[in-house]
């Protein structure tokens, strides 16, 4: 009787230790960070600024840096630039691992870091190796190893510390895989009915472009911000490859349907039929980079009243 009791207490205790453990608060997690989206210029995606704030005491050191910099993304950018069976061959193997070093290697010589207090001292400086670019870069090395395109034995010690650390927790294939493609096809159909959805129905609103009529215009301006929406979403994905992202996101928004509706938004903001303030903050940056003039006068009066 009394082993049954304790068995029982036993039973008891760990129970009620399951429902205050299922009970208590859990700890949030950390939401992953969404990838920055890129620049424009005239509606194209760019994966640098193009206009870098200018640099107080800019001088060789600078220059150097910044050289370096470009020189080095733009090795990684060639060596991963090309159709990807290819890259199982000893040449492009050879190639990768020496855009790779000389990337990392220049990275260690030039890039600063802010402190505790100051993180982004040196953003968008000379010595900033924390952009667009090299995030891209950190992702294609990742890619690379995970698909054994270079083994770490092959990079130089340094830089193969620096690598390891990285792609720690990435899984990589036993042997160089030649079957990988990047685009995926089922995800390319979903993302390829979405573009020719929002395109299309962006489009059948073209007629009441210059309509003062609000529930035309509401239609118009909802159409028109989930067409751009889409678009910096796809190519934000789509640029965290590096330049074989960036062409992508270029060619699959450059159909004529893409640059009817680029050359409607120019003709509603030089005419005052839209304003910026009519498209959504993340749509915003593609937008005004179709229109480098001077915006038009609101035509239509609720448009006046809430735009000024």
């Amino acid at each position: 009787m009394g082993c049954y009791a304790e068995g029982m207490r036993v039973l008891v205790l760990v129970v009620s230790g399951l429902i205050i453990a299922c009970m208590a608060p859990q700890r949030p997690t950390a939401a992953p960070l969404a990838p920055p989206a890129p620049y424009y210029v005239d509606g194209q995606p760019s994966m640098s600024n193009p206009s870098p704030p200018e640099e107080a005491g800019s001088g060789p050191a600078e220059k150097t840096a910044r050289d370096a910099h470009r020189a080095a993304l733009e090795g990684v950018y060639a060596a991963f630039g090309h159709p990807w069976p290819p890259m199982c061959t000893a040449e492009r193997r050879t190639a990768l691992v020496a855009a790779l070093n000389a990337y990392y290697a220049d990275r260690f010589r030039f890039e600063r870091r802010g402190g505790w207090f100051r993180p982004d001292q040196w953003k968008d400086t000379a010595f900033d190796w924390q952009t667009l670019d090299d995030k891209a870069v950190e992702r294609l090395t990742r890619l690379g190893f995970a698909h054994r395109y270079f083994v770490m034995s092959e990079l130089d010690p340094r830089v193969a510390n620096a690598v390891a650390e990285l792609v720690r927790g990435t899984l990589g294939q036993p042997q160089c895989d030649e079957e990988f493609k990047l685009w995926t096809t089922g995800l390319e159909g979903y993302l390829q009915g979405s573009r020719e959805s929002y395109r299309a129905e962006a489009l059948a609103m073209a007629p009441w472009a210059r309509s003062c009529q609000p529930g035309a215009r509401k239609l118009l301006i909802g159409h028109v911000n989930r067409y751009y929406q889409e678009r910096v979403e796809q190519q934000t994905h789509l640029m965290q490859w590096g330049t074989l992202g960036l062409r992508r996101a270029s060619a699959l928004f450059d159909t004529k349907d893409d640059r009817a509706l680029d050359d409607l938004a120019r003709l509603m903001l030089r005419e005052g039929y839209l304003s910026l303030d009519d498209i959504r903050k993340d749509a915003r940056p593609l937008v005004a980079s179709l229109f480098d003039g001077v915006a038009g006068a609101a035509r239509c009066p609720e448009h006046a009243a809430r735009v000024k």
